[in-house]
């Protein structure tokens, strides 16, 4: 990952080097461009789950919306701007047990044990970045790009649903206490074997907050207007985005959170274990070895509009006239 971000930022530095590079041993005049960027496609989160865990990380898709200013020196050129991506991303995990030792209605100790199934988690995010990229023509119609960003959350919100049942571990029975062997379990804390959801809405996770830089392709037909000055571009992009400040040691929250669950023997219900019961965020949770990547490709569409300040001599007041379409 270290590399990873380190090439980025190498590419951000010679990007604009060589465009000034270009600029200075280029004997035609440099065009001056504001543009606006529209994109769409599908996007995925890579989260690495820790050992004797399964994470599937489920498509999703993005959209991104960007402006900026633009160079071009005969067929290079070269964008610093700022856009807004929104993305929605979900993850599927496989079986898993919480436990906790506690005392039953008869002051019994014993193991109660929380058996999860088919947890689904959905986020969605807003992040606002800084692209920059260098580029050119290939031919008179096709066109590359490469460059980096570095973009922050700003927004951020996720739902999540499980399927869960309780149980008991009691050193004299050798087998567990659970509602479909006895009725009187469900009296004791042990909730019926049947499947059940819980969702958590609305909580902005932590590791979205984190700065984070990308490496960014693009490559497509840049297409003719009428307006010859002016200029648009389609075709495909791919952004791969990496976590600042974020190693081995990320945020790991335990998944589940039942720190306003009523526990005590005497007055505890499933009622209120299904209201009580939060989740946090996958992303943020010790399921995770290390804080998650993401990537994303999909189809994008720049318009360039000629801002050029064109200063050669005219009969014009103050000699200078002004080209902008």
């Amino acid at each position: 990952m270290l590399y990873a971000k380190k090439y980025i930022l190498v590419l951000l530095v010679s990007a604009f080097a060589l465009t000034l590079n270009a600029q200075s041993r280029s004997s035609q005049k440099p065009h001056s461009y504001i543009y606006l960027s529209l994109g769409a496609g599908e996007a995925n989160t890579i989260a690495k789950p820790i050992d004797n865990y399964e994470i599937k990380n489920k498509i999703g898709y993005n959209g991104l919306f960007g402006f900026g200013y633009e160079m071009a020196v005969r067929k290079f050129f070269f964008t610093l701007g700022v856009d807004a991506t929104y993305s929605h991303y979900g993850q599927t995990l496989a079986e898993f047990t919480d436990s906790r030792i506690a005392l039953d209605l008869e002051n019994d100790r014993h193991e109660y044990q929380y058996l999860y199934s088919n947890y689904t988690e959905q986020q969605n995010m807003l992040h606002i970045g800084i692209p920059v990229m260098f580029g050119g023509l290939i031919g008179d119609y096709m066109y590359f790009g490469v460059g980096g960003k570095f973009a922050f959350g700003i927004l951020s919100n996720y739902n999540s649903t499980a399927k869960m049942f309780t149980q008991g571990i009691y050193e004299q029975y050798p087998e567990p206490l659970k509602s479909d062997l006895t009725p009187e379990a469900v009296r004791w804390g042990f909730y019926p074997l049947a499947d059940y959801d819980y969702k958590s809405e609305g909580r902005a996770t932590i590791e979205t907050s984190r700065m984070r830089v990308a490496a960014l392709l693009e490559i497509g037909a840049q297409i003719p207007l009428k307006n010859k000055k002016n200029k648009m571009r389609i075709g495909l992009y791919a952004e791969y985005g990496l976590p600042i400040g974020a190693s081995n040691n990320h945020t790991k929250l335990h998944l589940t959170d039942y720190s306003k669950v009523d526990i005590k023997p005497q007055t505890q219900s499933q009622q209120n274990l299904m209201d009580k019961l939060k989740y946090n965020s996958i992303l943020d949770s010790d399921f995770l070895q290390s804080a998650y990547q993401n990537i994303s490709v999909g189809v994008k569409m720049t318009v360039a509009f000629d801002v050029t300040i064109d200063n050669a001599p005219c009969n014009c007041i103050g000699g200078t006239s002004y080209s902008f379409f």
